[in-house]
């Protein structure tokens, strides 16, 4: 607790009668925002599960979603596949579209030809 009062009250400055700037208000909402595990889940996808007995369970569970036609991305979101090409959201999908990545990224060409197969033979 006394970091993060020393990280404000730095981000805060010497001056308390000024308004605060942006990158002020920026700072602190950095210092106070707290790292929930969803986060770093859609972050880094499995990999952010702990190797071992939850690992094995993440996998088993999503290859029963797959089984039942729900197919969970593996990497976080969409933008983990490819992260150099930058974006978000609809952009993002037509920068990667554009740049052929699911054709020349062997991990998602894998997980796309693993969802047409399953919607095919379904």
């Amino acid at each position: 607790m006394g970091d993060v009062r020393n990280e404000i009250e730095d981000c805060l400055g010497q001056d308390d009668t000024q308004r605060l700037t942006e990158a002020q208000t920026r700072r602190v909402k950095d210092v106070v925002k707290s790292t929930d595990g969803w986060r770093h889940v859609r972050g880094s996808g499995v990999a952010a599960i702990p190797n071992g007995e939850a690992r094995q369970a993440a996998d088993r569970l999503l290859s029963s979603l797959a089984e039942l036609g729900l197919f969970v991305v593996p990497v976080g979101a969409l933008e983990g596949w490819v992260p150099e090409i930058g974006g978000h959201g609809p952009a993002f999908v037509s920068a990667a579209l554009d740049a052929r990545a699911h054709e020349t990224n062997g991990d998602l060409k894998d997980f796309v030809l693993g969802v047409a197969q399953s919607t095919s033979s379904g």
